[in-house]
């Protein structure tokens, strides 16, 4: 039978030192994906702000020139047919 080695104070702290090293890492990470993730959704706001105004104008300018074709479609039906 292999004899199995001990646990001592100093084998226990060498091994939860590299474990909490290893996990300031992940914490480390974690923070500067979620920040650039944050930086990324901002600017997919700003983008996504503009093309809805940019949308919106359109649409405006698009219903008051079918109106002006509407208007100007009945005006000059009624002016022949007078």
């Amino acid at each position: 039978m292999e004899a199995r080695s001990a646990w001592t104070g100093e084998r226990l702290d060498n091994r939860f030192d590299r474990i909490d090293r290893e996990l300031a890492a992940v914490r480390s990470e974690m923070r500067q994906g979620f920040t650039e993730l944050r930086s990324e959704i901002q600017d997919l706001r700003g983008v996504t702000r503009a093309e809805i105004a940019l949308l919106r104008s359109t649409m405006v300018r698009f219903g008051v020139s079918i109106n002006v074709a509407m208007i100007g479609a009945i005006v000059t039906v009624l002016l022949r047919g007078a």
